[in-house]
């Protein structure tokens, strides 16, 4: 009877992962979806937005003579998103400076562990939002 749970157990944790996965990626698609159908003024219409998730997990410990001190375990998602404006041929892109951002940032460029779809939606437009302005100051300058 044992041998059975172990194989069902596995399932179920893959697909709880599965089903976390498919909401990021579908937060994602909403996101550039409704980040492409903003009616901005052509030259600084982005033309490329990327997202990318870091899906990490952190195991540390100390010990002295032997006696475990201390152990913790920490999982954390950290997001990158770019965006391009301006056209293929002069964008904000490849040069010194074109990711700084000097405004106030009210993301953390982390995404929760757990699924929630509204939090992953309002921290990609957030993402979405600093890396668009960076974007066109970057190209103004």
């Amino acid at each position: 009877m044992t041998a059975r749970l172990a194989p069902a157990a596995v399932l179920l944790c893959a697909l709880a992962s599965a089903q976390q996965n498919d909401l990021l990626i579908q937060a994602m698609k909403d996101e550039m979806a409704r980040t492409g159908e903003l009616s901005l003024i052509a030259p600084d219409r982005p033309y490329l937005i990327t997202y990318s998730v870091e899906d990490a997990s952190v195991f540390e410990t100390t010990a002295t003579l032997g006696g475990l001190l201390n152990a913790s375990d920490n999982r954390f998602r950290l997001l990158s998103t770019r965006v391009r404006v301006g056209s293929y041929d002069f964008d904000n892109s490849d040069y010194i400076g074109s990711d700084y951002y000097g405004g106030v940032s009210y993301g953390s460029n982390q995404l929760p562990v757990e699924t929630s779809y509204p939090v992953f939606r309002k921290e990609l437009w957030l993402a979405t939002d600093r890396a668009y302005k960076t974007a066109i100051d970057a190209i103004a300058r």
